[in-house]
C-alpha cells in the first residue's frame, strides 16, 4: 500500500493500538489521559490508550466508524489528521486544529533512527524535492505556488516546488538551516511539522498552525504570546 506515514501510525489511526508506534519512537502508553475534545464532533471520543513522547501525544479518534483519524498534540496545539484509508487514496489530510488550555507531557523519545513517516516525505522536508512523494501519492508539482506564509518566521520561505494532491498541498520550509520542517495545507488550514531529524529522535511534532482555531508559533514551538510573557515552550494560555 502506498502511503506517506508508517504502518505503525496507520495502526494507531485505524485500531487505536499505539504499541507499534511506541516500538518506533519510545515514549509511554497512557490509558484515558485527559485530552482536549475540541477537534471531536458529535459522539466521537478517543480510543483509551494514548502514546506520549516528550510533550507530544498521539491518539486515535473513535468510534471505529471514523476508521482512520488520529490526533497529534504538541504542547497546547492539537491537530486532527485523516490518513486517507477510507477514501482509498492514502492522502494524509488536515481535518481540524485547535489550541487547548493546558499541555500534557510525559515519557521520553527513543533515538531509534526509525521514522514515523516515509522516506519520500523525509526527502521533501529535508531537500524540498517532492518528486518521490509524487510517485507515492500522485498529484501535480507546482512551482512557486501562492501559499499562506503565516507559519513562517523571519526570512523563512517555502522551497519553490509544492506537491498538490486534490485539495492538499505538501511543501518544504526553507532556508536549508531549518533542515527538517514541512507543511501540509488542506483548505484554509496549514500545519507546520518538524520531522525530528535535526533533533535526532525522529519524532514528528506540530510546530505551528494557521487557519481555524490556530495562531502563529515560532519554529521552536513557542507562541509569540508566550514569548512576550517570558514563558519557555508551550504551556497554559
Amino acid at each position: 500500500m502506498n502511503t506517506i506515514i508508517s504502518a505503525a501510525l496507520i495502526t494507531l489511526a485505524t485500531t487505536g493500538n499505539p504499541a507499534d508506534l511506541q516500538s518506533l519512537i519510545g515514549g509511554k502508553v497512557v490509558e484515558n489521559i485527559n485530552t482536549s475534545k475540541s477537534v471531536l464532533v458529535g459522539d466521537e471520543h478517543y480510543a483509551p490508550p494514548a502514546l506520549v513522547v516528550g510533550n507530544t501525544t498521539y491518539r486515535m479518534v473513535a468510534p471505529t466508524a471514523t476508521t482512520d483519524n488520529f490526533i497529534i498534540q504538541t504542547g497546547n496545539v492539537i491537530v486532527r489528521l485523516d490518513v486517507g484509508k477510507s477514501e482509498g487514496d492514502n492522502v494524509v489530510r488536515i481535518v481540524s486544529t485547535a489550541r487547548v488550555a493546558k499541555a500534557k507531557s510525559g515519557g521520553s523519545a527513543n533515538e531509534t533512527g526509525r521514522l514515523m513517516i516515509s522516506d519520500e516525505l523525509v526527502t521533501l522536508a529535508t531537500t524540498g524535492d517532492p518528486s518521490g512523494l509524487k510517485s507515492v501519492l500522485g498529484g501535480k508539482v507546482v512551482e512557486n505556488l501562492n501559499t499562506d506564509t503565516s507559519v513562517l518566521n523571519g526570512d523563512e520561505h517555502y522551497a519553490p516546488p509544492a506537491l498538490v494532491v486534490g485539495g492538499t498541498t505538501y511543501r518544504m520550509v526553507a532556508p536549508t538551516d531549518t533542515t527538517d520542517n514541512f507543511i501540509i495545507k488542506t483548505g484554509d488550514s496549514v500545519v507546520r511539522f518538524d520531522i525530528g531529524k535535526s533533533e535526532g529522535d525522529n519524532v514528528i511534532r506540530v510546530v505551528a498552525t494557521s487557519g481555524e482555531g490556530a495562531s502563529g508559533f515560532t519554529n521552536s514551538g513557542d507562541s509569540w504570546y508566550d514569548i512576550l510573557l517570558g514563558k519557555l515552550g508551550l504551556g497554559d494560555l
